[in-house]
């Protein structure tokens, strides 16, 4: 509800000074190396509010294709941990069937997506290693 109120009262601002600049005609005049240039101000002010829109837009544009690299880069972390969750969920799952191949496999895909994660990766590895009857290296 405040959001909306606060909408209308800046609306209503700008129409009042929209208003005020209407009720106050004049010109603008621009001169530069010998050419003169008149204007009315409500077309200067349009004119100046499509020059700054304009210039808000391309330093967007380039901005975004300078940032491409980073957020790629970060794209491409959160597809491999998410990943990686997948190949742990269907390792346990496979655990939990007695598949004991399967969950090797996939303690290994999630070991490889999940460096830094050393609680269920190495979970798995154990669970993996009990199944298929190493329990020396379930140990480890």
């Amino acid at each position: 509800m405040l959001k909306a109120l606060w909408f209308m009262a800046k609306i209503a601002i700008l129409a009042g000074a929209v208003l005020w600049v209407a009720e106050r005609p004049g010109t603008v005049r621009l001169e530069w190396l010998d050419t003169v240039v008149t204007l009315q101000m409500g077309f200067f002010l349009a004119s100046l509010l499509v020059v700054i829109l304009l210039s808000i837009f391309f330093y967007r544009v380039i901005r975004t294709f300078a940032d491409f690299p980073a957020s790629y880069r970060y794209y491409a972390q959160i597809k491999a941990k998410d990943k990686g969750y997948h190949a742990l969920t269907r390792g346990l799952t496979a655990v939990a069937a007695g598949d004991a191949k399967a969950a090797l496999r996939e303690a290994k895909k999630a070991r490889t997506l999940l460096p830094e994660d050393t609680g269920l990766p190495v979970l798995l590895e154990a669970q993996a290693a009990r199944l298929d009857g190493r329990e020396g290296d379930a140990q480890k």
